[in-house]
């Protein structure tokens, strides 16, 4: 991976592909997040686009072209809870500790207010 700038911008449902590489990624390192490896393809669509028809924000960091990163909040179905939500967030291993997940949380929770 070269040294380019990195971008941050909205996830679309043709990031499925990148996304679910990415947190296969994550998962299989069995710390992070609750599941052992990415989803199906299907299901990995299914969320984005049933997510994003929700209007949950969803971020993803681009590098030279690869996602290397995502946040996102899915609030919850009830519309009592509507206020409550589930963060995803992860990063490839190598871009740790650099500041990126902060830049995405900062960035998606602000996406979650408007």
């Amino acid at each position: 991976m070269a040294g380019g700038e990195i971008v941050i911008r909205p996830m679309s449902v043709d990031d499925a592909v990148d996304f679910n590489r990415l947190v296969g990624i994550v998962a299989r390192e069995r710390r992070y997040l609750r599941f052992l490896d990415a989803p199906p393809m299907d299901q990995t669509v299914d969320f984005l686009r049933d997510s994003l028809a929700a209007g949950n924000p969803h971020l993803a960091a681009v590098l030279d072209g690869e996602l290397v990163g995502w946040c996102d909040i899915c609030r919850h179905s009830f519309e009592i809870e509507a206020h409550i939500g589930r963060l995803g967030i992860g990063l490839l291993p190598k871009l740790r500790g650099k500041g990126l997940g902060k830049a995405l949380l900062d960035g998606v929770v602000s996406e979650n207010g408007k």
